[in-house]
C-alpha cells in the first residue's frame, strides 16, 4: 500500500498540475447505478459556490 500526499493549490488544484478528486465505491449485488448519483447530485458545489471558496 502506497500513500501520496500532494500540497493545494487554489480550488482545489493540486501543486504537482492534477486536479484533487475523491471518489466513492459501492459494492454489492443488483444496485442500482443510478441510484447514488440521483441522490448525492444535489449536494455538489455549483462552478460560482466552488470559486468562492471555503471561508465563505
Amino acid at each position: 500500500m502506497s500513500l501520496h500526499l500532494f500540497g493545494l493549490g487554489v480550488a482545489g488544484e493540486l501543486l504537482d498540475g492534477h486536479t484533487a478528486r475523491q471518489e466513492l465505491v459501492f459494492i454489492g449485488v443488483d444496485l442500482d447505478r443510478d441510484e447514488p448519483r440521483r441522490r448525492l447530485d444535489p449536494a455538489l458545489l455549483a462552478d460560482a459556490e466552488l470559486a468562492i471558496g471555503p471561508t465563505a
